[in-house]
């Protein structure tokens, strides 16, 4: 009985590291080794992300390699926005923005646009203009300047 029992539990612990060592063995389930949620319902509706600050600036490649396989349709979270884009009265800074495009483009995503304007993320100078009453034109000079970004013409369609 001894001898069967010490023969089991050798058996138990020889399986248990087989099952182990293949495990290993097998590489982790990394988001590309998955089908791509994009293709679920392809053809019905898109499947879409928002793609912030640090991926748009190649800190999180991660986070662009998931939203290009997975995602049918990218957004910029809030790098298209007056902070973003305009800081300063006069001058755009679209660098955030042409990435989130270049990064759809080069997946076969659609560009989703996101507000041009919007009441927490536009800088105060936008609503006041120098002589302290609200600026005449600030915001046709804003939407004009951003909607004819060349690289921004795709957004809302594909």
């Amino acid at each position: 009985m001894k001898g069967q029992m010490s023969l089991m539990v050798f058996v138990m612990a020889a399986g248990l590291a087989a099952l182990g060592a293949r495990a290993a063995a097998r590489p982790p389930d990394e988001p590309w080794n998955v089908a791509p949620l994009k293709g679920a319902y392809k053809g019905k509706f898109l499947i879409g992300t928002a793609l912030n600050y640090p991926a748009l600036m190649g800190r999180a490649p991660m986070d662009v390699a998931i939203a290009q396989r997975h995602f049918g349709a990218i957004t910029c979270g809030n790098s298209m926005k007056p902070d973003f884009t305009q800081p300063e009265e006069g001058r755009f800074t679209f660098e955030q923005g042409d990435r989130c495009v270049e990064i759809a483009r080069k997946s076969g995503a659609a560009v989703i646009g996101h507000t041009l304007v919007w009441h927490s993320q536009t800088p105060a100078w936008f609503f006041r203009g120098p002589d302290g009453n609200p600026p005449t034109g600030s915001l046709r000079w804003r939407v004009c300047a951003s909607i004819s970004r060349p690289s921004w013409a795709i957004i809302g369609g594909r």
